[in-house]
């Protein structure tokens, strides 16, 4: 049997306690699957056959064809990926080494016709996307993971490494002790809230909604009951946080400016409290609750009719 030491190395070595255990079992039982080799070099059991030549243990193998070495090393890989006992890491280590042959078939589609024409190609990013996709569907784990991976790989020190392996650490544990997040300092208005919140409450800083109200308006799904509650408490609350700021207003001095000022906040009360019952009558209407609107197109004119309001406030 011949041994490929480049075939061998692309298969994630056994843990000490694994690699007793099939001993035992195969001693015991024999060795009831068949070992597969191509061209007569083994490309599945390496663990089985040293076990087996060690104790004697007869065994059978089973021929495949393969393209040539880059096939054979694809089978090994495509293999080890529906193993059971390898951690989210490795079943992402391994679909990565496929990374290069699938982009490969994936420029290849962008070439065709007859006699090698040239189509019109995709665009720069389609195919790396593509790619990852792929990659990751291979490996049963999300595109965001694969990434973190390839940091890993290129990054990580050789213990880190060894604890994913285990199982000992997550993926995205490992990646934030190489990839910390940043501390963001300051705060903004919310457009939705109007609530003075810390950056660190919003996604990204381009972002003008807090973390909180981008999840309710993001209108990503068909709206439920009790979806449209929790979104009607949302609104109520930006609109009481509204009007304890106007009490902290500080009025001016005796004479004709407070009065003024006592007429501006009195008719602005009014508009908040007028819509804040409009606004549970709309959120509350049959059509919501039966779940035929979703929250985005219900809460846009929310939104709007509250930035209004926080614009007359600040004037």
């Amino acid at each position: 049997m011949k041994i490929d030491s480049e075939f061998k190395q692309l298969i994630p070595e056994l843990a000490v306690g694994e690699y007793q255990k099939l001993e035992a079992s195969l001693i015991k039982e024999g060795c009831r699957d068949a070992l597969v080799v191509w061209n007569g070099t083994l490309l599945d059991g390496h663990n089985r056959y040293e076990i087996c030549t060690k104790h004697s243990i007869p065994f059978k193998t089973v021929a495949i064809e393969a393209d040539g070495r880059a096939a054979a090393k694809e089978w090994i890989l495509r293999n080890q990926l529906g193993r059971r006992n390898l951690t989210p890491y490795m079943l992402g280590v391994l679909a990565l080494k496929l990374e290069e042959s699938i982009a490969a078939r994936a420029k290849a589609k962008q070439q065709g016709g007859q006699g090698g024409v040239l189509l019109k190609p995709k665009s720069a990013e389609a195919n790396p996307i593509e790619t990852r996709k792929e990659v990751a569907k291979l490996a049963g784990i999300g595109k965001t993971q694969i990434e973190q991976i390839k940091i890993i790989e290129k990054e990580a020190t050789p213990e880190q490494k060894a604890d994913l392996a285990k199982g000992n650490k997550k993926v995205n544990t490992v990646y934030r002790e190489l990839r910390p997040v940043k501390v963001i300092e300051g705060s903004k208005i919310c457009s939705v809230c109007g609530i003075n919140k810390p950056l660190t409450d919003y996604y990204t800083l381009h972002k003008s909604q807090c973390k909180e109200c981008y999840s309710f308006f993001r209108g990503d799904k068909t709206s439920t009951k009790e979806e449209i509650r929790a979104l009607s408490a949302h609104v109520i609350n930006g609109v009481d946080t509204i009007l304890e700021d106007m009490k902290n207003i500080a009025p001016p001095e005796e004479g004709a400016d407070k009065e003024v000022y006592n007429s501006i906040i009195s008719k602005l009360v009014e508009i908040v409290n007028k819509f804040n019952i409009e606004i549970n009558e709309f959120l509350y209407a049959d059509s919501i609750l039966k779940g035929q609107v979703k929250p985005k197109a219900i809460l846009e004119k929310t939104v709007e009719n509250l930035q209004i309001i926080i614009k007359k406030m600040e004037e």
